[in-house]
């Protein structure tokens, strides 16, 4: 029933939420990579199967089914040749410095600074989003950089931030990303 998926995605956001949100990082610098080349965006996707030509994303619990070139619900994670993969990997729109006081955590660090970074896109679709112009856009309309975890890690220690939230958008879209910036 529809509460259940309610309850259920959640469960999922707030379990991702702790796990991976506030991390503190120790990594040494590397270059940017080069921005103008639109396939170091692309990542194959973790959690889906391949069902004949098509394929399952399994992340979220839409579970979308995703024919030859098309897109799943997020508009983020597309079927290229029989695969899965990510359009959003290390593709940042948002990177800011918040005060923690303004996540959804109760007494974390008080009086620190949270480094927040965002992917475009969004499996919600909420009409009352207040990062429209960022969760529901694809990755490709919109202004965006290449920034690697292991930039993300360095730019947060360089600006004295003591964790980080993968915020402005759901971040359960951008998985293979935060994954990769928390190991670090």
């Amino acid at each position: 029933n529809a509460m259940s998926f309610k309850n259920i995605f959640k469960i999922i956001l707030i379990t991702i939420f702790f796990l991976v949100i506030f991390t503190v990082y120790n990594i040494s610098n590397i270059a940017k990579a080069d921005t103008n080349n639109e396939n170091k965006f692309i990542h194959e996707a973790k959690y889906w199967k391949r069902l004949g030509s098509n394929v399952q994303c399994l992340l979220c619990p839409f579970k979308c089914l995703i024919k030859e070139g098309k897109r799943g619900n997020c508009n983020v994670r597309m079927n290229m040749s029989g695969r899965l993969v990510t359009l959003v990997y290390g593709r940042t729109c948002a990177r800011h410095i918040d005060p923690i006081e303004k996540k959804p955590v109760f007494h974390l660090l008080p009086g620190s600074k949270a480094y927040s970074i965002a992917t475009p896109g969004c499996n919600l679709g909420c009409k009352f989003c207040q990062n429209w112009q960022i969760s529901q856009t694809l990755p490709e309309k919109i202004d965006t950089e290449y920034f690697s975890p292991e930039d993300v890690v360095n730019d947060a220690i360089k600006n004295k931030c003591e964790s980080i939230a993968y915020t402005y958008t759901e971040p359960t879209i951008f998985y293979e990303y935060v994954l990769e910036t928390a190991k670090l």
